[in-house]
């Protein structure tokens, strides 16, 4: 077919069912007829990457990206990238940027949690129920610390509650922190 949009979605087909060299080849296609157009090179660059092919798919995505910086897709795909590339911290910097536009978006979050996985936990503590010196309660609680050695990259803890005692009970907390590597 000759249409735009037919062949686009003919490209996405093959890449979904795992024929990712004809998604390339088929995208690489239409992007000598359509070279700025933001769906064919978004495919390109997943078909690339999802082919073992992740740096080349970043060679796409970083003028994308810069193109359309409030494209919540884009930034998800760029996100995801950087994961291929095993940097989860720069995943989880546009993905901060991609869930400010989303709050609730399920691509988003689920990406969020799998670059979360990707970093190593260096610190995990459990809290006992206790009266500390000044007779504070301390409610059960347990924590993990996900940290990224590089500077200005923040660095996450997640928190939860035991849900019979969190001050609203069954809800659970969970603590962004900023880590000033000079302190």
């Amino acid at each position: 077919p000759d249409h735009r949009d037919a062949r686009v979605e003919y490209a996405r087909v093959h890449a979904w069912k795992g024929d990712l060299d004809a998604a390339v080849r088929l995208f690489s296609d239409l992007e000598q007829e359509y070279p700025e157009d933001r769906d064919v090179l978004l495919g390109k660059a997943q078909a690339l990457q999802w082919s073992g092919r992740a740096r080349e798919a970043q060679r796409i995505l970083v003028p994308l990206r810069e193109r359309f910086p409030d494209d919540k897709d884009i930034r998800v795909a760029v996100a995801s990238n950087q994961l291929a590339l095993g940097r989860g911290d720069l995943a989880l910097q546009e993905l901060q940027i991609a869930g400010a536009a989303a709050l609730e978006d399920a691509d988003v979050r689920s990406m969020r949690n799998l670059a979360l996985r990707q970093l190593r936990p260096v610190f995990t503590f459990t809290v006992n129920p206790s009266r500390d010196a000044d007779d504070l309660e301390i409610v059960p609680a347990a924590a993990t610390l996900y940290f990224s050695a590089i500077p200005r990259v923040r660095s996450h803890v997640r928190a939860s509650f035991i849900p019979s005692t969190a001050p609203a009970v069954g809800d659970k907390l969970f603590a962004y922190v900023y880590l000033d590597p000079a302190n």
